[in-house]
């Protein structure tokens, strides 16, 4: 019995030893990954400006190599899973071995086919043919098409251009489905909600972007329920994945004064106050690579609509030059008609940002109810919620809010200034 319990032990000691080493070769093998993706994010960008024949299905331009060498090392790596079907094969998931940290044994699937893949011999061996009858033939007389070896078939000769390169570029990547906390490699940028400096509070920071994705402070993604049709004009090549926009001339044209509630973690829960400022108070983050976007957006219009015109002529309106001014006219419009008037208006647009702590507290439930029942309904889209306990901050899916002010969007915390402001949901 002695001799059989010592056996017991060398042999768990055995299996340490061997999760250790695969450990070890899983955090030499991440970084190795972190310094590829360094070398590839420059040339990322370049698959969108190329030339691509769609009927052949060929792309030419600079940039490409690189990546198609990374999509190949990546599939062909440890049988295209690295080390994680070792991982499988012991029956231990994250967490069970002490002294491994959380994220050891946790990793992104192996590289996934997300698409055909538009470059001639990308796939080892001949392709298939397969006649779709979706899709119009590059000739009279062709009536099929080469199919990559996962059967997907080839992007359509109708499609716009750019289609080759975004499914070049989304097949170029390798897929991170979630982060962790402890995982190699992740190191958010610090994020203080309520701080009322926001250089104390820092930027808030949700893109995927390869410079931005390991420095993420909060779960989720800018554009609210727009994401979605971001998504569509990345896939569709409208819009390249890796774009930032320029943030030239987007400083708010008025000031709205800092108020001591924007320095209380739950009062302000659910929009970011900073959020019309991130582009100048955040700018060396820029500059440094974030892919930093404000979640405010405040700008001046003039409101002209029919109702006016009709309350002005029925005298319940009338023009003091200041709210309501007086209509230019219109080119081509008769200069003896009149012109009518159009109201001015300082307009603050809103996505919603969300302090999780401050939602759960109003609503009278644990912060770990909350981030379950958002996993749970949203159908699993965001398993940061649960995976990213360190992250305090979701960008909800959902649609924002617009505030019209009519006078100085300065007294809006002052109750002795007259002031009329009305807010409303996007719909």
């Amino acid at each position: 019995m002695a001799s059989a319990a010592g056996a017991t032990v060398s042999t768990d000691e055995l299996l340490a030893r061997i999760l250790q080493e695969v450990v070890d070769l899983k955090t030499r093998n991440a970084l190795l990954e972190n310094k590829i993706d360094a070398l590839t994010e420059s040339s990322s960008s370049a698959i969108f400006h190329g030339s691509a024949n769609s009927t052949t299905g060929s792309y030419t331009g600079t940039g490409v190599s690189p990546l198609l060498q990374t999509q190949r090392r990546r599939q062909s790596s440890s049988g295209g899973g690295g080390l994680t079907p070792l991982h499988h094969a012991v029956g231990l998931s994250s967490g069970m071995i002490p002294g491994i940290p959380d994220l050891a044994l946790a990793s992104s699937p192996p590289s996934q086919p997300l698409g055909p893949s538009v470059l001639s011999g990308s796939s080892a061996g001949p392709s298939p043919k397969l006649a779709h009858p979706d899709l119009p033939s590059a000739s009279t007389t062709a009536t099929s098409a080469s199919i990559p070896i996962n059967g997907a078939v080839p992007v359509p000769s109708f499609a716009p251009k750019g289609v080759d390169f975004a499914s070049q570029y989304y097949s170029s990547n390798r897929v991170i489905l979630t982060t962790y906390p402890n995982q190699v490699g992740i190191s958010p940028l610090p994020l203080h909600w309520g701080a009322a400096d926001p250089q104390v509070r820092g930027p808030v920071l949700a893109s995927r972007q390869m410079r931005s994705i390991k420095h993420r402070n909060a779960i989720g993604a800018y554009g609210g329920s727009y994401m979605i049709y971001k998504a569509l004009a990345c896939a569709t090549g409208q819009l390249d994945p890796t774009h930032r926009p320029d943030f030239t001339d987007t400083e708010p044209p008025f000031e709205i004064p800092p108020q001591p509630e924007w320095g209380d973690p739950y009062k302000i829960c659910t929009l970011d106050p900073f959020g019309h400022i991130a582009q100048t108070a955040f700018k060396k983050q820029i500059e440094d690579g974030m892919d930093i976007r404000p979640t405010l957006a405040a700008t001046k219009a003039h409101i002209k609509m029919p109702e006016l015109d009709d309350a002005l002529k029925l005298g319940r309106l009338h023009i003091d030059g200041n709210i309501v001014i007086k209509s230019n006219h219109l080119p081509g419009m008769d200069p003896s008609q009149d012109p009518g008037c159009e109201v001015n208006t300082s307009k603050v647009a809103i996505e919603p940002v969300w302090y999780l702590p401050g939602v759960a507290r109003r609503l009278g439930i644990s912060e770990g109810t909350l981030r379950r029942a958002l996993f749970e309904e949203t159908g699993g889209m965001y398993p940061e919620l649960l995976t990213r306990h360190d992250l305090s901050v979701f960008l909800p899916p959902i649609s924002g809010a617009t505030v019209y002010i009519f006078g100085d969007p300065a007294f809006l915390y002052n109750p002795a200034k007259e002031l009329t402001a009305r807010v409303h949901d996007e719909w």
